[in-house]
């Protein structure tokens, strides 16, 4: 039996499935798909594990991904 621990490094704690675009919201580092937490931190810019304040998602970089709509979200919150 898998520890939840374990359980929790291949979901996502937002939408329980698998990683679509993982992310990670500074400065916890706390994991995330990033569409699921874009949509969290527009409604709420707290990390939904700990409710540290998200200063930055930082995106796990795909090949051919751009980084404007991550961009475009940092600016908001400033």
């Amino acid at each position: 039996m898998e520890s939840m621990a374990t359980e929790l490094e291949k979901h996502c704690p937002i939408c329980l499935g698998s990683w679509e675009e993982a992310s990670f919201v500074m400065p916890c580092l706390h994991q995330f798909c990033y569409a699921c937490i874009l949509r969290w931190a527009e409604n709420k810019p707290e990390c939904p594990l700990c409710k540290r304040r998200i200063l930055s998602i930082l995106v796990v970089p795909c090949q051919g991904r751009s980084s404007k709509k991550f961009n475009k979200w940092k600016c908001k919150i400033r």
